[in-house]
């Protein structure tokens, strides 16, 4: 894992493995699913000023590859392994351990900002063939933390007001992935024009 060393232990005794079945953000489940343990055991990183190693974005990556293969962008074109690997951890960490459940709370508003950002960097720069289902992947995934979290449109919108550092650097990583981007209307009137019941 880029940047982090884990303990051995500490990843068999929550039975943290990768999944197969993601052919990208596979490190973002293994970590969520890290973040969230770490949260239920009252731990935490410690974290090294120090380049350990330094790390080389290749143009001729497996992913370019792909991406390049397809003519499409393989990030948009494979969505749904996003939405799933910054989901799914957090929905079943909560299940096991309710004691945190506003620390979650925090991890999954984060997880719609980011998807959030996603989302407005495809309408930029992405495929149109694509825009109904990956819309749909966000609504599903603000729809599942709603029901989870007892939350409603005005919760996700001030938890995201009371967190204005998570916004920016959510907005800043999702940069790098779909390029630079303008949002094409706010974070509060994109989920307030979900309708996520009919």
């Amino acid at each position: 894992m880029h940047g982090k060393f884990y303990n051995k232990d500490f990843l068999f005794r929550n039975n943290i493995q990768f999944r197969p079945n993601f052919l990208t953000h596979e490190d973002v489940y293994f970590n969520t699913t890290i973040n969230c343990f770490l949260t239920k055991e009252n731990t935490d990183f410690i974290v090294f000023d120090f380049i350990f190693y330094k790390w080389y974005h290749r143009e001729k990556s497996e992913s370019h590859k792909k991406a390049y293969a397809t003519g499409q962008n393989f990030l948009e074109e494979h969505f749904q392994d996003f939405i799933e690997t910054a989901t799914l951890p957090i929905l079943q960490i909560k299940e096991i351990d309710p004691v945190h459940e506003h620390q979650y709370g925090i991890n999954a508003m984060n997880a719609i900002v980011t998807s959030y950002f996603y989302f407005q960097g495809f309408l930029s720069c992405g495929n149109p063939d694509y825009f109904k289902r990956n819309y749909e992947l966000c609504k599903w995934q603000a729809l599942s933390f709603i029901k989870t979290f007892r939350f409603n449109k005005d919760t996700i919108i001030a938890l995201v007001q009371e967190h204005p550092e998570i916004y920016n650097t959510d907005r800043n990583e999702c940069i790098k992935g779909t390029g630079l981007f303008v949002e094409t209307q706010s974070f509060a009137d994109y989920i307030r024009d979900m309708c996520f019941y009919k």
